[in-house]
């Protein structure tokens, strides 16, 4: 188990991160672990999340026996015992599946977030996600909390990843050419030609540097598609070929997203 902290609008919510083990005498003595903390911390805000190994019931589960079994019975038993309630993925069924093909293919629900507090003011406030997958045999699940979106407009940045596209420099040459502001002082010049320059930039962006969420959520649209239809038909090789080429596109575009993250948070500057 992983334990961290939550700030959000004053408030401290303490997550607590679990991995399931596989054997079954070691998941019991897990759920005894975090009835124990859930019994010493009742009064805190805790969301307990991750991968539990286990499914809680046989509607989250496809292919293999779906005939409810002793362990399921124990979790669903902690669950209850620990007045745990779900915080249901916004979207898909499952997290886990084995992508084999045909009746070989098996499906499950593994991972899954439980709130532990007063949660009737919970809807709308946080809310899980099932997200794209990541090269695993899971599917990440995610926690939003919400907040006040702000409302001022963000300052223009130069992202360093942008200079990844050939076209900036030349781009650029061209357009601090264009700029014609008559005789005046190189002090009055100057800002004018960054002013210039800084709206072409923005336009250059929308035309020519896709933005990077947008195509990761594109990608990540592909790959659920693409999922339903392995969960649906198994993996043929049709599908393992499609799934190739988006694993591929999903490894670019993602890089680039941690360099554009990492350039946010302070670690490579210009």
């Amino acid at each position: 188990m992983v334990f961290f902290e939550v700030f959000q609008d004053n408030q401290c919510w303490k997550v607590i991160n679990v991995y399931g083990p596989i054997a079954t005498p070691a998941k019991r003595e897990l759920w005894q672990e975090l009835s124990k903390k859930l019994r010493s911390d009742k009064d805190e805000k805790i969301i307990i999340g991750g991968d539990f190994n286990v499914t809680l019931n046989c509607s989250k589960k496809m292919g293999s026996s779906i005939v409810k079994n002793r362990i399921q019975q124990d979790f669903q038993e902690f669950v209850d015992s620990s007045y745990l309630r779900e915080i249901v993925a916004n979207n898909d069924k499952y997290t886990w599946t084995n992508r084999r093909q045909g009746f070989t293919c098996i499906a499950e629900k593994l991972d899954r977030f439980f709130p532990f507090s007063d949660w009737s003011m919970v809807p709308g406030l946080v809310e899980s996600s099932i997200l794209r997958f990541s090269g695993s045999d899971h599917f990440p699940i995610q926690l939003v909390f919400a907040s006040d979106p702000y409302s001022g407009g963000s300052p223009f940045r130069f992202e360093k990843i942008w200079i990844r596209d050939p076209s900036l420099l030349d781009s650029l040459t061209q357009w601090w050419q264009e700029c014609r502001i008559g005789n005046h002082s190189k002090m009055f010049i100057f800002p004018k030609n960054l002013s210039y320059i800084k709206a072409k930039l923005k336009e250059w962006i929308r035309v020519h540097f896709k933005n990077i969420f947008t195509e990761i959520q594109r990608i990540e649209n592909e790959l659920r598609a693409l999922n339903d239809v392995v969960i649906a038909h198994g993996m043929r090789d049709e599908e393992f070929g499609l799934e190739q080429k988006l694993k591929a596109k999903q490894a670019k575009i993602l890089a680039r997203e941690e360099q554009f993250w990492r350039q946010k948070s302070g670690e490579l500057c210009l």
